[in-house]
């Protein structure tokens, strides 16, 4: 049996002798007969790079949200000691997440770029056609000129891919060394704030023992680059060096712990390489800070320009922390409330959370002594709840339309949506007439605080 004949390829469209172009199109495609491959100089770690990037990129975007609620939900159970290192280790926790998102979502983006033009590639072998862009003269020779050959396009894609996925790696293991360290510097920082002479300082300790943290390796570093030539690595002043720069390697501080970043400032340009991290890590870092303070203090992106902020002691608003039925626990700050805007029956149920972080310096100072230390025996500690608990009458006193509560009395209870403690008061309103009211509740006083202001509870009988 004979073999049958093959069908020869049909070009697209019929080459004329006039379009130079259509011709030499024929005559590659006739020529092709492979499969089409990926470029042979293409990154070997193409296919591994994908992968991670689409397996990982969507659970990454879900992270900080979840990192919030648990910054939020710890937040509000510390005193202000440790909600400044929880701050700081939010903050970069949250940078390294951020940034690794964002280099996943660049690296598919840029691969998907590679991708597309791998394909083209295929598709148009014989690359642009520029007489078939109705260009002048002067605008084809120019642009011709210009344009990158496909093939160099396809390999400088190829390239930044693989850069945006390592660097961008490297930075997130950066911050999370730096996060060790801050956790370091912290946790160094917790016993000194107990000495008298350095509790006003307190904000400092931080600061000051991360920058004593570093700067050996920095000192190490500049002497090394003065006077390093003229140096025996085997003893004396270079032996010492040799000890730093070790230590520095084994806590990810050194170039050969993080050859990455070495290994592109040594191509690329190490003074750049180290300007543009810089930069990233500063950016990342602030636009985190400028988030959660637009967070915290409850404002609303936009052009809201005639609607004032929205703070705790802001006259005529209702703000939803204060309402049972309306507040959000995973996000609002912990504020007095009562169960909603509309005051059913004869009591009106007024409930103030309690904040580590507000309470604990404010009873110290107010309190008498026997209610701040822990007592021993049942009568005596039933005292202590007695006085703690008149302790938060005085602080948060309550007056509604300006008249104080006479008799006001707290008992201590639990927040069934939060599980944090509560001080519960039951206020007698059945003098009250209908319409509208308002509820003030003092704030504790913070010394940081530049917004004296009671909290302001508007409600309807």
């Amino acid at each position: 049996m004979s073999a049958e004949p093959t069908k020869p390829d049909t070009p697209r469209r019929k080459a004329s002798s006039a379009d130079p172009d259509g011709a030499t199109a024929a005559g590659t495609r006739s020529r092709k007969s492979k499969t089409h491959r990926v470029p042979g100089k293409t990154t070997p770690t193409w296919e591994i790079e994908l992968l991670v990037s689409g397996v990982t990129v969507f659970a990454l975007l879900q992270l900080p949200s979840a990192l919030d609620n648990v910054y939020f939900g710890l937040e509000n159970r510390l005193d202000r000691s440790w909600a400044t290192a929880l701050l700081l280790g939010y903050f970069y926790l949250k940078a390294s997440v951020v940034i690794l998102s964002t280099t996943f979502v660049a690296h598919m983006v840029m691969r998907a770029y590679w991708v597309s033009l791998v394909g083209l590639d295929s598709v148009y072998p014989d690359g642009i056609r520029w007489s078939q862009l109705g260009l002048g003269k002067i605008k084809r020779a120019t642009e011709e000129a210009m344009s990158a050959p496909m093939k160099d396009r396809i390999a400088s894609a190829d390239d930044r891919s693989s850069l945006i996925f390592a660097v961008g790696v490297s930075l997130a293991g950066l911050l999370l060394v730096l996060t060790i360290l801050v956790a370091a510097a912290l946790a160094l920082s917790l016993p000194l704030a107990r000495i008298e002479w350095l509790a006003p300082y307190q904000a400092l300790l931080v600061p000051v023992i991360f920058t004593l943290m570093l700067l050996p390796w920095l000192v190490a570093w500049m002497l090394d680059l003065w006077l390093g030539d003229r140096l025996d690595p085997s003893r004396g002043l270079g032996r010492w060096l040799r000890r730093m720069f070790r230590a520095a390697y084994r806590l990810g501080l050194g170039q050969a712990s993080n050859p990455t970043l070495a290994l592109v400032g040594s191509h690329e340009g190490d003074t750049r390489v180290r300007l543009l991290v810089r930069i990233a890590i500063v950016a990342v870092l602030l636009g985190i800070v400028w988030a959660h303070r637009i967070e915290k203090e409850d404002r609303s992106a936009g052009s809201f320009t005639y609607v004032p902020t929205d703070s705790p002691g802001a006259v005529r608003t209702l703000r939803a922390g204060h309402y049972d039925s309306m507040r959000d626990v995973d996000a609002d700050t912990p504020l007095p409330y009562i169960s909603s805007e509309l005051a059913d029956g004869d009591y009106l149920r007024l409930a103030v959370p309690y904040r580590p972080n507000l309470h604990n310096a404010t009873l110290e100072r107010v309190c008498p002594r026997g209610a701040v230390e822990e007592p021993k025996g049942v009568l005596a500690r039933d005292r202590r709840r007695n006085e703690l608990l008149e302790c938060h009458a005085r602080i948060h006193a309550v007056a509604i339309d300006g008249v104080p509560v006479a008799d006001l009395a707290y008992d201590f209870g639990t927040d069934p949506k939060t599980t944090l403690p509560i001080v519960v008061a039951m206020i007698d309103i059945r003098h009250l007439e209908p319409g509208r009211h308002e509820l003030a509740v003092r704030r504790p006083h913070v010394e940081s605080d530049d917004d004296p202001r009671d909290y302001r509870i508007p409600f309807w009988r």
